[in-house]
């Protein structure tokens, strides 16, 4: 087998479930896992079925996602490939996100780091760790951790940035925009609704010079923009409401 086979089964999985064609993603992760444990290569068998937990889990079939888990994470102790125990941790917490299980959550997220840091750096760990510190942002931003939410918010931008994909950049300018939004709530300082001015006309400007997957991306910043000259700006910037509200409309 290649070195990136099971990646390319998992990637191929993640296709069939977009395409509502969730019994044969599971079927093709459930025969290649018997594969990997035939070849008693413990890494991707754990990899496999953290992939599988998260499948079975939207199709709601909770028995069985807590059993690959489980596979998942005895498998993942037979390893010593720090990027297979973070996703194990990753998938986790995923579920216990789904499941408004927060605590759990962020238990999981912050072990998945922890390992993703000691695994070999590359623009797929970038991503997952992206991905990770704007959940924590998100979840410290509705706990009202002040502190965490701007360290994670600016986390999430840093990664963000290491990678070639620009919705992660968009959704990391958003959370630091949000970030930005809570503190000016509190502070009523000129500085902060400046900043959140910045980081949200960044997203839509990164918006406009790429080609983005999410058009729904565009409304959304769009009518946060708009909302913002509303609330916090002088009347006179009723011509940039005017623009950016039209944009929403357009969609």
């Amino acid at each position: 087998l290649s070195p990136d086979y099971y990646e390319v089964v998992a990637r191929y999985a993640q296709i069939l479930l977009a395409n509502n064609r969730i019994e044969e993603s599971i079927e093709l992760l459930n025969k290649n896992i018997e594969i990997a444990k035939k070849n008693k290569d413990y890494a991707n068998v754990s990899y496999l079925n953290s992939v599988l937990s998260i499948e079975y889990f939207i199709n709601q079939e909770n028995d069985k996602t807590n059993l690959s888990l489980k596979e998942a994470e005895i498998y993942s102790r037979k390893t010593n490939k720090y990027e297979i125990k973070g996703f194990f941790y990753y998938a986790r917490a995923w579920i216990s996100l789904k499941k408004q299980k927060n605590i759990e959550a962020v238990n999981d997220f912050l072990n998945a780091t922890k390992n993703y840091d000691q695994a070999p750096q590359s623009k797929k760990i970038f991503k997952l760790k992206a991905t990770i510190y704007n959940e924590l942002c998100l979840i410290y931003g509705s706990w009202k951790e002040e502190e965490l939410q701007e360290k994670y918010s600016f986390k999430s931008l840093e990664y963000a940035l290491k990678q070639d994909d620009q919705n992660e950049v968009f959704s990391a300018y958003m959370a630091v925009g949000h970030f930005y939004n809570d503190k000016f709530i509190k502070t009523n300082e000129t500085k902060h609704r400046d900043l959140i001015e910045y980081y949200y006309l960044k997203a839509f400007n990164l918006f406009q010079e790429n080609e983005m997957v999410y058009s729904s991306d565009l409304a959304y910043v769009s009518i946060n923009i708009a909302n913002l000259y509303l609330v916090y700006y002088p009347e006179n910037y009723t011509d940039k409401i005017i623009k950016y509200a039209s944009i929403t409309k357009e969609i």
